[in-house]
């Protein structure tokens, strides 16, 4: 089937650290800008990011091809959310 397309959509989710509200106003759009980048730079399509001062919401459109990449997503954002200052 030459014309076939599939895109995998999942959902992560990350919480801050003993679910502290640690994500303030200030850089919340910073930190979605960001996120945003690291999943666009490998070609996938960020659908919806949201979140609460203590966790994040990602809605994300995935090639089948790299869908093991969700692992190293989830490494590098936990980096970013553990280096949220208090």
């Amino acid at each position: 089937m030459a014309n076939t397309f599939t895109q995998l959509y999942t959902q992560l989710v990350f919480a801050v650290q003993s679910r502290q509200n640690l994500i303030q106003n200030r850089f919340e759009e910073d930190v979605y800008k960001y996120i945003t980048g690291i999943i666009q730079n490998k070609g996938h399509k960020i659908i919806a990011i949201n979140g609460m001062p203590d966790h994040i919401h990602i809605f994300i459109g995935m090639k089948p091809k790299e869908a093991s990449q969700k692992k190293n997503f989830q490494r590098r954002i936990s980096c970013i959310i553990g280096k949220i200052p208090n």
